[in-house]
């Protein structure tokens, strides 16, 4: 139970996204480049549009190309993107800091 990391994780958002939507579809068959999450998993990722907007989420249930997501992690904002944007598993500052204290160790500022 905790944070899940997969390498390289990738997909196309085909549809709009508004900024109030808690969850979205990626292209069919793109999810399972993503983290299997179980009860309490969770994994971060970022949802960036072709002009560099972005946008941190945490994707807190994934069954296969759908997301359910807590909008505007890190400091960043629940923006609306255009279909075609893309979501992206990287490694961000909560993902290391949930990763290192799922493991016990000690964090330092």
């Amino acid at each position: 139970m905790g944070i899940k990391l997969k390498n390289n994780a990738f997909a196309t958002i085909p549809a709009a996204l508004s900024s109030i939507d808690t969850s979205l579809t990626v292209t069919s068959g793109q999810g399972s480049r993503f983290p299997i999450l179980g009860s309490g998993d969770y994994f971060y990722g970022t949802i960036v549009d072709v002009n560099g907007n972005l946008e941190i989420v945490k994707v807190t249930a994934r069954f296969d190309d759908l997301m359910t997501i807590v909008r505007a992690q890190e400091g960043t904002l629940a923006i609306p993107f255009p279909a075609n944007s893309r979501i992206e598993s990287r490694i961000t500052a909560a993902t290391l800091e949930d990763y290192i204290v799922q493991r016990g160790a000690i964090l330092l500022e």
